[in-house]
């Protein structure tokens, strides 16, 4: 699946940029909800987890998010994911997470495209499960572009991003029994 590879260069890509920083450098907080750079990757890193689960072992994918409601309920998923990774953060929590995306890459690289995956939502295709976390690495990513002043270059791995915001437009409404506005 290109997906995968795509996913995987974004991470790339991500992890590039953090590379020269500081564990200092980490809790620089970002314009999003104040989210430092560790609370970006820490979420991108337990959510890569959630979907490498989801593909290899789907009772501890179950395991993984049974707790989750209440916290997105309130608020507290940052808190969820620190203690998750047991406050793991800086310089050794990008190395954990570049090694989650690329062996999340690679199972996903080796998984029928259109296999239904479980997921916190309704059930979805492999393809979109690695595309969704190629646009949350791509939008969380911004964030971190955003606070150390770097401009990204966006290449044609966004593309990805496009048709899965196209194809999942009326269900967005649909999810939440609305009508899809027209043209």
């Amino acid at each position: 699946m290109q997906q995968a590879a795509d996913f995987l260069d974004e991470s790339l890509a991500l992890s590039e940029l953090i590379a020269p920083l500081s564990d200092t450098d980490y809790t620089q907080k970002t314009a999003f909800k104040d989210w430092t750079i560790d609370m970006v990757l820490r979420h991108l890193h337990f959510w890569n987890t959630a979907a490498l689960l989801s593909v290899k072992d789907e009772a501890a994918f179950q395991a993984l998010v049974s707790g989750l409601t209440d916290a997105l309920r309130e608020g507290a998923l940052p808190d969820h994911e620190y203690a998750y990774f047991e406050g793991l953060s800086g310089r050794a929590l990008r190395e954990d997470w570049l090694v989650m995306a690329d062996r999340t890459a690679d199972v996903f690289a080796q998984t029928d495209p259109s296999q239904r995956l479980q997921w916190v939502g309704p059930s979805m295709s492999a393809r979109s499960s690695i595309t969704a976390r190629l646009m949350e690495t791509w939008a969380h990513g911004q964030e971190v572009y955003d606070q150390l002043g770097v401009v990204r270059e966006n290449n044609d791995r966004i593309r990805n991003i496009v048709v899965l915001g196209v194809n999942t437009y009326g269900w967005t409404f649909a999810n939440r029994k609305l009508p899809a506005p027209g043209p």
